[in-house]
């Protein structure tokens, strides 16, 4: 009888321990999945229609021109790829749009489009494929260029989206004319396409150069805070490891 009370009293004493040790590593995971949540939802796209204010807040970057296109290039059917950006088009109703203009379309004779540049056309019927996008080589966290014709009044935007289809955030055009339209993502996304649509008055022609970005780096080494709780983590399922054998010690010896 003896023998059996302290099996059962050994039983209780270990189921008790696991559902600790259970809510412990439950409570764990809580805490972490509520940090990433936090901190996704804390993402921002902040977007700049002012090449200097850009500048400031992204610091060094690189600007592709597309001058080592030397002749017209289309990317109508076949994508083209200038340095780590390959443009995709359509075959829009309208010429010379979606190819790179070289030499420069004799239209559009100031800075910075009398030199080689992108003509695009983007237009409302994304799943027909009537839209301008661009695949980087190696992700940006920031991004932006000059733009003619980019119209507000069409709801033209650009869409940057991660390399599992998520939507990061948008930039609206907001000038007929000449224009300088930029985004910068502050919470460590990194954006490895953009969409160019417009949403009004069906297709919308355009034409951009001197692009500039920031290239996405390696991810960092974890923050102090993250660090500090898989530290917490850890430190409690070990302590209930010991709490356990403790208990089993004395139910052995009792």
């Amino acid at each position: 009888m003896k023998r059996l009370l302290n099996y059962l009293k050994y039983s209780i004493l270990r189921r008790e321990c696991y559902m600790k040790h259970y809510f412990t590593t439950m409570l764990l995971i809580g805490l972490l999945v509520g940090l990433v949540l936090t901190k996704s939802a804390s993402a921002v796209m902040i977007s700049y229609q002012n090449e200097g204010s850009w500048d400031t807040a992204v610091g060094a970057s690189t600007t592709e021109d597309f001058n080592s296109i030397t002749t017209d290039t289309s990317f109508r059917v076949n994508p083209v790829t200038v340095g780590s950006m390959t443009l995709t088009g359509w075959a829009a109703p309208s010429l010379p749009h979606n190819q790179i203009d070289s030499p420069a379309d004799p239209t559009i004779a100031y800075s910075p489009f009398a030199t080689t540049h992108v003509n695009f056309a983007s237009a409302d019927s994304g799943d027909l494929g009537e839209i301008f996008r661009i695949d980087f080589s190696t992700s940006v966290i920031a991004w932006g260029a000059t733009f003619y014709g980019f119209e507000p009044n069409r709801g033209s935007i650009i869409t940057a989206y991660d390399a599992l289809d998520n939507s990061l955030g948008t930039a609206a055009a907001y000038s007929s004319g000449t224009s300088w339209l930029g985004f910068n993502l502050t919470s460590g996304e990194k954006a490895s396409y953009l969409k160019f649509t417009s949403t009004l008055l069906g297709v919308e022609n355009a034409a951009m150069d001197d692009a500039k970005f920031v290239a996405a780096t390696a991810d960092p080494v974890p923050e102090p805070a993250t660090i500090a709780l898989f530290g917490i983590g850890l430190a409690g399922l070990a302590g209930a490891e010991v709490r356990r054998r403790r208990k089993k010690k004395t139910v052995e010896n009792s």
